[in-house]
């Protein structure tokens, strides 16, 4: 992905312009300023392309990676208890997990679960309300002690 942007502390700076555009302090107003540049017109686009995105409900912020372990508290009949899960997706206000396969990486837990697939006609895949889940095991003990009462 093509980046024309850096973060610096809070605000967002625009690095290839910079380096490219060296009239931007003598004189802002004429065009050949950095205001009229390709690189300029190239970020009005992606911004623009992305802005689009968002406004059509294409863009979604994920509260983590899809590959990473999310912990779900699941209640059963004697209480409640915390496992973690491959976070896959969203869908509104639920996650869509499946159990976590004994593997390195995301990668190898997609090919063994295609294998399964074939194998087996399925894969496991679970959903639960955002309420049910946390992002660390930290996060999934607090709200196990609030699920319990404690």
């Amino acid at each position: 992905m093509e980046r024309f942007t850096e973060k610096i502390k809070e605000d967002y700076i625009c690095n290839k312009t910079f380096e490219v555009c060296e009239k931007q302090n003598e004189n802002p107003n004429d065009e050949d300023c950095c205001c009229y540049c390709e690189i300029n017109k190239k970020m009005r686009n992606k911004l623009g392309e992305y802005e689009d995105a968002e406004e059509q409900g294409l863009i979604l912020r994920l509260p983590c990676k899809v590959g990473d372990t999310v912990y779900c508290v699941e209640e059963f009949e004697d209480g409640f208890e915390y496992y973690g899960y491959v976070f896959m997706a969203m869908c509104g206000e639920y996650f869509i997990v499946t159990p976590e396969y004994d593997c390195d990486d995301f990668n190898e837990q997609l090919e063994l679960m295609e294998e399964d697939s074939a194998q087996f006609e399925h894969v496991s895949v679970n959903i639960f309300h955002k309420s049910k889940v946390a992002i660390t095991k930290e996060e999934a003990k607090k709200k196990l002690a609030e699920m319990k009462g404690e």
